[in-house]
């Protein structure tokens, strides 16, 4: 086995299963990368001297399977021969399962991380595909076949075949009845985008039954395909949505990891039932992220503050810091933050985490110096002092409070 046939091979797996590949040399340096991920800084590949340590052992036929501390999964296997290392292959990362929102929150604390980070890590994983054992075995047996012999290069062979003429049909009179429920569908779908771009959840609610029949009525427009069909209706939800919420004022940050989410949990359903339910669950999030998080009301200035804030909550956040990157006098913005939001940015900035904090009690087997760090408080005991002041009871105690008897 050379670089040479490695490279083709590796070409061949990315192509065939769309999964990042490297190879390194026995020398652990990295000659070939394809990657279509873009890592965070905090969750490396592995490195190759651990790879080829991981494989010494093994025999070219064994492809390890294994999982990171951020539950990254990776396969791996030994190049050469099983008396002579040549080097080392890896593919990946993908996941054998979904990672919840309480996963990436365990995984923020298990890693020193805060919740400013919790949007590129969750972003991560919704990118990340998801691979049955099936998969997983199947990928591990392209992978043991093709290095284990030469590469031979293919010779393609052109030959031609007659097409058939391919004619538009003649459009067709629409008949009123069609037009009737084409219009009405069109001036539902109005009026569920205005509801979530103003944050209307009494409103959304009313939509859920009807939106479930327009979902079901767009299952024959593909011919023979109607799991394809929901699908492609659920993506232009989907987009409808996203684009809804950022006229209701939600910054981009947040929209565009709910639009990736909703995009990749789509193509993985295989039921109409199960797309319908999850485009009803899909406008229900959108319109409450409208509801938490829009800043449609407050003037430019308060606007990028606010949006400032909630990105970096969990890195240290002040109104001098805001006022820095915002190029503001901190008097000014700090008056004009407390005309328009109500309150002082120090409570503001405060209250937020400690919505994040108690939403992280209530999930996370964590310590309570470890929620703290997570957002962004860099000591227990003022963690502990603002908690109380917010919910009138220490961290431990609202903890101990909702634990079922």
């Amino acid at each position: 086995m050379d670089k040479n046939s490695a490279t083709h091979y590796a070409d061949i797996i990315e192509a065939t299963t769309k999964l990042d590949v490297h190879l390194f040399d026995d020398k652990a340096k990295l000659f070939y990368s394809k990657t279509g991920l873009v890592i965070p800084h905090f969750q490396n590949l592995p490195t190759g001297h651990h790879l080829l340590r991981s494989l010494k052992d093994y025999s070219i036929t064994n492809c390890l399977h294994y999982r990171t501390a951020a539950q990254l999964e990776y396969l791996a296997l030994r190049l050469g021969t099983d008396d002579s290392l040549f080097g080392a292959c890896l593919v990946g990362p993908f996941l054998s399962q979904p990672i919840s929102s309480s996963q990436i929150d365990q995984i923020l604390v298990a890693n020193q991380l805060t919740i400013s980070d919790r949007h590129q890590l969750t972003q991560l994983y919704n990118e990340l595909p998801i691979l049955s054992k099936k998969d997983i075995t199947q990928t591990s047996a392209l992978l043991t076949n093709l290095f284990a012999k030469p590469f031979i290069p293919p010779k393609l062979v052109n030959t031609r075949t007659s097409q058939a003429s391919m004619q538009t049909p003649i459009s067709q009179r629409v008949n009123p009845i069609k037009q009737s429920l084409i219009e009405r569908r069109y001036q539902m779908e109005a009026d569920m985008m205005q509801a979530v771009s103003t944050g209307n959840l009494a409103k959304i609610d009313r939509f859920m039954t009807p939106l479930t029949e327009i979902v079901t009525s767009f299952s024959t427009r593909i011919p023979n395909a109607p799991l394809r069909s929901v699908k492609n209706i659920s993506f232009v939800s989907n987009t409808l949505c996203r684009i809804a919420a950022r006229n209701g004022g939600v910054n981009p940050v947040f929209i565009d990891s709910i639009s990736e989410k909703f995009a990749v949990l789509i193509e993985k359903q295989n039921t109409v039932g199960a797309l319908e339910h999850l485009t009803a669950a899909m406008l229900l999030e959108y319109t409450q992220l409208v509801h938490d998080t829009a800043t449609t009301n407050f003037s430019p200035i308060i606007k990028r503050a606010i949006d400032f804030i909630m990105i970096n909550l969990g890195h240290p956040v002040s109104l001098e810091v805001v006022a820095t990157k915002l190029e503001a006098n901190p008097a000014y913005l700090s008056r004009r933050f407390k005309q328009e939001v109500g309150m002082p940015m120090t409570d503001y900035i405060n209250r937020q985490r400690i919505e994040e904090a108690k939403n992280a009690l209530l999930t996370q087997p964590a310590s309570i110096i470890d929620i703290a760090l997570m957002t962004g408080f860099e000591d227990a005991n003022y963690f502990t002092k603002v908690f109380k002041r917010f919910t009138g009871m220490t961290p431990s105690n609202f903890r101990k409070s909702h634990v079922a008897p």
